[in-house]
């Protein structure tokens, strides 16, 4: 811009010499080879300044490419920057038109030195052209001047904007990338959470289990000294029925007729008072307590038709099939024979016999 005020300056003085020239032009008409002389110089010199008006534009159009280049590539909050632009080209343009005026300028200024040259006694005719070409050559640097102020203030002012407009651009940034830590944070934290309550549902649950063990190994032996109790309550008094340990005792011969599996009527009414007193004791246990009544055949030592285990196991299975009919649930009974395997009483006696041959009743755990 520096350049362009001294090739302005330059405009100014060559403009003084050509009123110079005029009035020199007019005192001494002698003189007008000379002033030819001069008036080739100074269009030579107009051309050389119309070059570097042109280098001039050009170096200002590279300048408004750099500024597009720059703009677009900036956010959306420089979009205001457009009108400007477009006010820039618009002064561009009309710098253009100045410079294509100052080109027709220097042609009017050669066509006035073929003039001189072919007809050197119309001097006067040729010292009018000379000052109005003077005068306009003026006109159009002192326009050329101004356009070239303007557009230094409008270069000034986008680059205003644009710095203003790369800060905001910064400081958005700088927003997104605060917005982005914060997000990082909530989602560690969140994970975190997560992690503790799944740990601590898992806890939850391990403990849910615990408990429900616990409650399991006590309900059994609460049960066992209960269902103990009250059927030696309820068979109090009836022959062959004890309660040993954590067992119910039933004499298979209150049960059953000698080497038999069918369950006599006195049997029957035993049967139906355990079946009542059983399902009294866990009415109120949920479904899925883990208890089961074992019910054990035993027989003495004495052979008979069929095998002592076989004996015992029948009169289980019989025994359990009364109990079912009874109400009790299949799934909490199960029947075992275990034969001669466990007696009571070793001695080889009638007594110690009949001791042996029994059926017993245990809750025991599932």
């Amino acid at each position: 811009m520096a350049e362009t005020r001294r090739n302005v300056d330059a405009g100014t003085k060559q403009v003084a010499d050509l009123d110079a020239q005029a009035k020199q032009a007019r005192q001494d008409v002698a003189d007008t080879q000379e002033k030819l002389a001069d008036t080739n110089t100074k269009l030579e010199q107009a051309t050389q300044q119309r070059e570097t008006a042109q280098q001039e534009l050009k170096s200002v159009q590279e300048q408004l490419d750099q500024t597009k280049l720059t703009l677009t590539t900036a956010t959306a909050s420089e979009t205001e920057l457009g009108g400007r632009l477009q006010q820039m080209q618009g002064q561009i343009a009309d710098a253009q038109k100045q410079l294509t005026e100052a080109t027709d300028a220097s042609t009017k200024l050669d066509a006035q030195r073929k003039q001189l040259e072919q007809a050197v006694a119309d001097d006067q005719a040729k010292q009018q052209s000379a000052s109005a070409a003077a005068d306009q050559a003026r006109q159009q640097q002192e326009t050329a001047a101004k356009q070239a102020s303007d557009a230094q203030a409008q270069a000034d002012q986008t680059a205003e904007a644009l710095k203003a407009a790369q800060a905001k651009l910064t400081d958005l940034q700088k927003q997104a990338e605060d917005q982005q830590k914060q997000i990082a944070d909530s989602s560690a934290a969140r994970d975190k959470a997560l992690a503790d309550l799944k740990t601590a549902q898992q806890q939850l649950s391990e403990a849910q289990g615990q408990a429900e063990q616990a409650i399991q190994a006590a309900t059994v032996p609460n049960l066992r000294n209960d269902f103990d109790s009250k059927a030696g309550e309820a068979l109090s008094g009836k022959p062959g029925v004890t309660v040993a340990g954590d067992r119910v005792i039933v004499q298979s011969d209150t049960l059953f007729a000698p080497g038999g599996t069918n369950i006599s009527a006195a049997g029957k009414q035993m049967l139906h008072q355990i079946a009542v007193t059983l399902k009294a004791v866990t009415a109120s246990l949920p479904p899925d307590a883990a208890w089961i009544l074992q019910v054990g055949g035993h027989a003495d030592k004495q052979p008979g038709r069929i095998s002592n285990r076989d004996l015992s196991a029948a009169r289980a299975m019989t025994v359990v099939k009364a109990l079912e009919a009874e109400g009790v649930p299949p799934g909490q009974l199960v029947a075992a024979g275990f034969g001669d395997t466990q007696p009571l009483d070793a001695a080889n006696t009638p007594a110690a016999y009949a001791k042996n041959r029994r059926v017993e009743f245990e809750i025991t755990q599932r």
